[in-house]
């Protein structure tokens, strides 16, 4: 059971390490947009991708992260720090929160630029 944790453990950070890197690429190709040599529709396609692929994280985040809440006091709760990486452990998430919803700006506005481009090209 503790590998299994331990693997759930490592998706969750991967899902986060993906969401975080998913943005970063939204935002770049966002600005360069058809003149990253992409074009418009190239563009288009990337941004779509990314974004899927943000899904998944996003569904990686939540459900692995509950099955770690879930699993925390048993599998890594360190007596020796005590309720001391309670506080830490929140004050992560804050800052883990605020990466969040910047990401998740970023994939809102990638959505509606895309639709605004499709529009004009239509």
């Amino acid at each position: 059971m503790a590998v299994l944790v331990l693997l759930n453990n490592f998706m969750h950070d991967f899902s986060a390490a993906g969401w975080l890197f998913g943005a970063v690429l939204l935002w770049i190709v966002r600005r360069k947009g058809s003149s990253s040599g992409l074009g418009a529709d190239g563009a288009r396609f990337v941004v779509q991708y990314i974004r899927r692929l943000m899904g998944l994280c996003l569904v990686g985040i939540v459900v692995c992260g509950v099955l770690r809440a879930i699993t925390y006091r048993h599998y890594e709760w360190n007596a020796a720090v005590g309720d001391i990486q309670v506080h830490v452990l929140v004050a992560k998430h804050v800052l883990f929160f605020l990466l969040f919803f910047a990401g998740l700006s970023e994939f809102v506005r990638a959505r509606r630029s895309m639709s605004v481009k499709a529009d004009a090209t239509s």
